[in-house]
């Protein structure tokens, strides 16, 4: 093993005082001293690192040498511990994605920075700080084309993100940080999801940038790759800068020798015996499994044997797992001891005697809220039950043992899990894992974020199972875990099995070489072509559609049942009603949009009228009129700040803090009217009143802000970002969007319309009622889902939203005159909820939020 770079191989990517250079001979991009902390974990160590306009700069390291962490701090997105940041000489501060990106510098992610509600051309105009704040889409359209084109692969720019494939949103992506014009162009593992013609048109464009003199920052694991385009290179290990300097200084030996640099100094049990149990089958054997992420993967694990997976982070090692545990779906033939099951299942691989151990603890491996004991006995709760009914003493009881054998440091086995550290976390995973026996073990980064004495225990663990003649597989982004660890190792690349390292060839230079070098393209699939239903509801108005559709159904169905529906004064009833539900719908769609929930806006409109009952009854003068609304506006104003405040200032959980306000309200209006009282002047009833012909003029005025709203939300800067907050938070925030003045602004646009409505039950109801806007919550977030509102936010309509309420007052209405009784009206609404919320999960994909 090679001792890291001497000083004589290392080059100083700084000024020897320290400053930072400015001028025509300024780096482009430079980064100085930077280091970054977790804790007590360095992520960075002083690195200082720049590329200048012109060329190429290669930065390579192992899995977790901090490159990522280098282009989040270098992209704004990451602030550091220590450290500056400098764009063609000139310091960055604030440190924002926005500032950095205003400064010239674009960045390509190693997973795509896109919004998946919005569509190609909607992310690709976002992604340009500089455009202009009305979004013109036959105009971006045309620059999508222009972009896009030339990769041969098809992509719409009217499509979605969320039903591109993971190739064309890397493409995507990529177009995006050209559309940029940058002066910087960070690269973070580009071709990782290209085939050989896609990274040859890459490297073409990369290479014209550099001629134009653009500064490029390339993060690759792929020395081939490095050596083809860079003109230098930088050697990350552990967090610091190792070596730089001109590619053609350093061999693919020696950059391996340096990104590697270290000796095994964890204890490992020894490996496995080759004669115990010699002739014997394999326990786990797999034969052409497919599932996303991997490819045709065939591979056997021998009864005692530790197989590893390793290659670059996200090149399909943990799909092959997860594929096995049966949390995606997947094609392909398993056996467990000659016995097939069932792919696609958790039960029937958990039934076949597979038991997997996931990367993230905290969400998927603990229920962190419940106990150690609770958390144990979720392994198998066959052994501490009898007949379905658990029997506390035995939890008890043999959570003691297993906390004794994993030597799990607490006081008790009823401590909440989630109080211990990260490592006696882990060990309660491992316990829970192996208490049903399993025969396969599948291992997801089982030591990750523990500390070295944990990560030998947990070592001796998988060993022990072993032995037992179990199988173990493990996937590691260390290549020394693995080298120490494993029996065999199978290198994989871009989703296919590279390479097989076996007896003395395991060792973590032969597993970094392999990786690096390894040569494999990706192949693209053709996706199939989705059903013309899917197609139109996936469309931003194909729940507007579907509502007009239905609407006009249900409209045809009950006049032939009862001629009178459809009169004069039969619609302009319906109208009326509808007007007010449709205004809180509205209110309640943005909240929605922008990833929130607001329970509080029926309540809100309540407590405004009330307020002005006491201002505006009888006959009130001008003043007096003009005094009540603005009382009624303040006081709905309010409750959106208050909301806004509590998500943000507390950070409460929307629903939570919304759940609040709404039952603070709830007393608030019956503290002010115990019952109903204040009742509103006719003349002021009068002129809220107003029809033309058969329309109510407050109908046709909310049509009219309907139209306006939509046109808003739809083609404008502010309109988008609304709903780009919403549809993920953290890459709204990556682009500059601020998403909480976007949260803020959503919580504001429900007040006014709870405002609104309030307005117009002063003409309706004609008294302050305290309890009249109980049922426009639950109204308004049925309106909003049945119009194509995601609930989860970055999705949804006005217009739907409106549609959907004028459907909820037409069934109530159409009940009435088909004389059907009131529960059947209640029934309509849930079922149009629940029919709405799955038919667009469903239209999204596997997963597919609301």
């Amino acid at each position: 093993m090679s001792t890291p770079a001497s000083t004589s191989n290392f080059e100083t990517t700084t000024p020897p005082d320290g400053e930072t250079r400015t001028g025509p001979n300024a780096p482009a991009l430079a980064l100085q001293d930077v280091a970054k902390t977790y804790g007590a974990v360095h992520a960075l160590t002083g690195v200082s690192f720049e590329v200048f306009p012109g060329e190429v700069h290669a930065l390579v390291g192992e899995n977790g040498a901090g490159k990522s962490t280098l282009v989040g701090i270098a992209s704004g997105a990451l602030p550091p511990t220590h450290g500056s940041v400098a764009v063609g000489g000139q310091v960055v501060s604030p440190l924002t994605p926005r500032s950095v990106a205003d400064l010239g510098v674009a960045v390509v992610r190693q997973i795509p920075n896109l919004l998946p509600d919005l569509t190609v051309a909607q992310n690709m105009y976002l992604a340009k700080g500089d455009a202009s704040p009305y979004f013109n889409n036959q105009q971006t359209r045309r620059l999508c084309a222009d972009l896009l084109d030339p990769w041969g692969m098809g992509i719409d720019p009217d499509a979605r993100v969320d039903q591109l494939s993971m190739q064309q949103r890397f493409v995507v992506e990529i177009a995006k940080a050209l559309a940029s014009k940058p002066r910087v162009l960070l690269l973070d593992e580009p071709t990782e999801h290209l085939n050989k013609a896609e990274i040859t048109r890459l490297f073409s464009e990369i290479r014209a940038l550099r001629d134009s003199g653009v500064g490029v920052v390339y993060i690759s694991h792929r020395l081939g790759e490095v050596r083809e385009i860079s003109d230098r290179v930088t050697v990350l290990r552990d967090g610091a800068a190792r070596a730089a300097g001109p590619i053609d200084a350093f061999s693919n030996e020696r950059m391996i020798d340096l990104m590697a640099g270290r000796s095994l100094s964890l204890v490992m049990p020894q490996k496995r015996s080759e004669t115990v149990f010699a002739g014997q089958g394999p326990v786990l054997e797999v034969n052409t499994l497919t599932a996303p992420g991997c490819d045709d993967i065939s591979l056997r694990v021998l009864p005692g044997e530790i197989l590893g997976l390793a290659g670059i982070a996200g090149s399909g090692q943990d799909a092959i797992l997860r594929a096995l545990a049966g949390l995606t779906r997947a094609s392909g033939e398993v056996r467990v001891n000659d016995r097939p099951f069932g792919l696609g299942s958790p039960v029937r691989a958990r039934s076949a005697g597979i038991s997997y151990i996931p990367s993230d603890r905290a969400t998927e491996g603990l229920l962190l809220p419940l106990s150690i004991q609770d958390n144990l006995a979720l392994g198998d709760l066959g052994q501490v039950s009898v007949a379905g009914v658990v029997r506390d003493v035995e939890v008890e009881k043999q959570a003691r043992a297993d906390v004794e054998r994993f030597a799990v440091r607490t006081p008790s086995p009823r401590t909440v899990v989630g109080d211990l550290s990260g490592g006696n976390q882990q060990k309660v995973v491992f316990a829970r894992t192996i208490r049903p026996n399993p025969k396969v073990l599948l291992a997801d980064e089982p030591t990750q974020g523990v500390d070295a004495k944990t990560r030998s225990d947990l070592y001796h663990v998988l060993r022990e199972r072993a032995a037992r003649g179990d199988a173990v597989v493990v996937v590691a982004s260390d290549a020394l875990e693995i080298a120490g660890l494993c029996d065999r190792v199978l290198i994989i690349s871009r989703g296919q099995i590279e390479k097989e390292l076996q007896g003395p060839d395991v060792t973590e230079q032969a597993i970094t070489s392999a990786t690096v070098l390894s040569a494999t393209t990706k192949v693209r699939v053709e996706e199939g072509r989705r059903s013309w239903l899917s197609r139109v509801l996936r469309a931003d108005y194909g729940p507007t559609l579907a509502l007009l559709i239905a609407i006009l159904a249900l409209a045809a169905y009950t006049q032939s049942q009862n001629s009178a529906f459809l009169s004069g004064a039969s619609l302009m009833n319906m109208m009326a009603l509808a007007a007010p539900l449709m205004l809180v719908a509205i209110g309640q769609a943005a909240a929605l949009m922008a990833g929130a929930f607001d329970l509080s806006i029926g309540p809100s409109c309540a407590v405004a009228l009330v307020v002005g009952s006491f201002i505006l009854s009888g006959s009130p003068s001008p003043g007096q009129m003009v005094i009540g609304f603005l009382a009624m506006a303040a006081s709905a104003l309010v409750v959106g700040l208050v909301n806004s405040t509590l998500i943000l200032g507390f950070k409460m959980n929307a629903f939570v803090a919304t759940l609040v306000t709404y039952v603070g309200l709830q007393g608030l209006g019956n503290l002010l009217r115990p019952s109903p009282d204040g009742y509103f002047g006719g003349t002021l009833i009068t002129a809220l009143s107003a029809t033309v012909g058969f329309i109510p003029v407050s109908f046709a005025v909310l049509v009219l802000v309907v139209a306006v709203a939509e046109l808003v939300l739809r083609r404008t800067r502010s309109g988008l970002s609304l709903l780009a907050s919403g549809s993920d938070a953290s890459v709204a925030d990556r682009i500059g969007l601020r998403r909480n003045r976007r949260l803020v602004a959503a919580f504001m646009i429900a007040a006014v319309t709870a405002f609104g409505t309030s307005v117009l039950l002063v003409s309706q109801i004609g008294v302050g009622d305290p309890n009249v806007g109980t049922n426009y919550t639950l109204a308004s977030v049925a309106a909003a889902v049945v119009g194509g509102t995601s609930v989860f936010g970055g999705r949804g309509s006005f217009v739907g939203a409106s549609l959907g309420a004028v459907l909820l007052v037409e069934i109530t209405a159409a009940a009435a005159f088909l004389q059907l009784s009131p529960a059947w009206q209640l029934a309509f609404q849930g079922l149009l909820i629940v029919a709405g919320a799955s038919m667009y999960a469903r239209t999204r994909g596997n997963g597919g939020r609301a």
